[in-house]
């Protein structure tokens, strides 16, 4: 059982795209990236990279974090929201449909609770990861991805490399629940990911 970013990925993401709803695009890279500033996952630090110095003198207020969807505050005076589509849907934000199609890891953002639009991540698969499951599968392994990323992007990954069974959208809490369940149906289970992953699920792999 793995988890996805800088397992079997290099964690190091880079802005692809920015897609606005109606709204200037450095404006959004700009409120996004200065909330973005104060969180420490590699999508944060991607967007704050590409925003560069612009997020300095933008005044950020009432930072919260919001587990397994993302992160909500106030920046210059405005009400801002992003993270996943789940953020979107947990305060009843409108928004296009069409976002829940994209294959790619986005950040949405809403500002003053009006959709505002998308930026574009992309992530890089680790040469080596293909080889190491197909050792693994040589070994008649069973490989598992547990992730908090959409999961069309998680399907993706698994596919490239040759996982065998792929979850993604997973809270923290979703990951210990297949964990467990993966246990009940009597697996023996090793596990490997960062820290953070390491730390939630090792009570439930002994």
């Amino acid at each position: 059982v793995m988890d996805k970013t800088g397992t079997l990925t290099k964690g190091v993401f880079k802005v692809q795209a920015v897609m606005t709803n109606n709204s200037d695009s450095s404006e959004l890279v700009k409120l996004t990236a200065a909330l973005e500033k104060n969180s420490t996952p590699p999508i944060a630090k991607a967007i704050t990279e590409y925003a560069g110095d612009v997020v300095n003198n933008v005044r950020v207020e009432n930072v919260e974090e919001i587990p397994g969807h993302g992160l909500r505050g106030i920046v210059d005076g405005r009400e801002m929201l992003e993270g996943n589509v789940k953020m979107l849907k947990k305060y009843n934000i409108a928004y296009t449909s069409k976002i829940e199609n994209i294959v790619d890891t986005i950040v949405v953002t809403a500002i003053n609770n009006q959709y505002s639009g998308y930026i574009t991540i992309a992530d890089e698969i680790k040469e080596d990861a293909a080889q190491a499951v197909k050792d693994m599968h040589s070994l008649n392994i069973k490989t598992v991805i547990l992730s908090g990323d959409k999961q069309s992007v998680v399907d993706q990954v698994a596919k490239s490399v040759g996982i065998d069974e792929a979850f993604g959208d997973l809270l923290p809490e979703g990951k210990v629940e297949k964990v467990q369940r993966l246990k009940e149906e009597g697996k023996h289970i090793a596990f490997v990911g960062d820290g953070g992953f390491t730390m939630l699920i090792g009570e439930f792999a002994t």
